[in-house]
């Protein structure tokens, strides 16, 4: 009996040290994730004051201490896009999506290096698997009608342009980027009205202007597009001048 009694006293003995033993693992990994989200959301707070450099270091100890934190990885991956590291901005985002392979937004952002770098085929995959898990991913659709335009699939591109002015109809480089896809199928009234529109959202933006030029002048409206041109060599269109020389004498 005496044994017996031992065995007991020592297993309630042993009992509470295990069970703290594990609440206090618990502890730890709960400050470590709220650590890590401190450091994700300062890392946020320095890349939107454009300070790539601390937000990268902000992330890196977010991912230390979280090393499954896909969304850091993301975070990070626009941080050295920004650097123009797109090897590494690549690395990030692919990272994120293996962790988590939902992440809509990783595989937009991915595709967004894939399209500052050319490779638009690329792009266009993980587009296309953006919009498949988010169909609301509005900069995944805008990065879609760009890919589209330039490869060439300007119906495609109107297709997702459509789309976005539906949902923010003030955009002006959505009707502007309309507009030129507009302009490469030969529909030059439906381009002058898209980049009209673009014009008085945006009296600024340059590139309106020059497709609109284009488009004026393609519908035979020689004064006009000149006049399109001029404005927009004021507001830093390279092409300008050519165009002035060439077609305006």
């Amino acid at each position: 009996m005496n044994i017996m009694k031992t065995a007991i006293v020592t297993v309630l003995l042993i009992l509470p040290i295990i069970m703290f033993a594990q609440t206090m693992e618990d502890t730890v990994k709960s400050s470590s994730q709220i650590a890590a989200e401190e450091y994700n959301k300062s890392g946020n707070q320095k890349f939107g004051n454009n300070d790539y450099d601390g937000a990268i270091s902000d992330f890196d100890k977010a991912i230390s201490l979280k090393p499954d934190y896909a969304v850091a990885y993301k975070n990070r991956g626009k941080a050295k896009a920004q650097k123009k590291d797109f090897k590494g901005a690549i690395l990030d985002f692919t990272k994120a999506i293996e962790l988590k392979p939902d992440f809509s937004d990783a595989y937009s952002n991915r595709a967004a290096v894939h399209i500052l770098n050319g490779f638009y085929k690329d792009a266009l995959k993980d587009l296309n698997k953006a919009l498949e898990l988010n169909p609301s991913n509005i900069s995944a659709r805008f990065n879609r009608g760009i890919t589209y335009n330039n490869l060439g699939n300007y119906t495609d591109a109107i297709k997702d342009f459509n789309q976005i002015v539906s949902v923010n109809p003030t955009d002006d480089e959505a009707f502007r980027l309309r507009a030129f896809a507009k302009y490469k199928t030969a529909d030059y009234n439906g381009a002058i009205q898209d980049c009209t529109m673009a014009i008085s959202i945006n009296p600024k933006n340059g590139k309106a202007f020059s497709v609109r030029g284009d488009s004026q002048y393609a519908s035979g409206k020689q004064k006009e597009a000149c006049a399109d041109w001029k404005i927009s060599g004021t507001l830093g269109d390279p092409d300008a001048s050519s165009k002035i020389n060439t077609k305006c004498r």
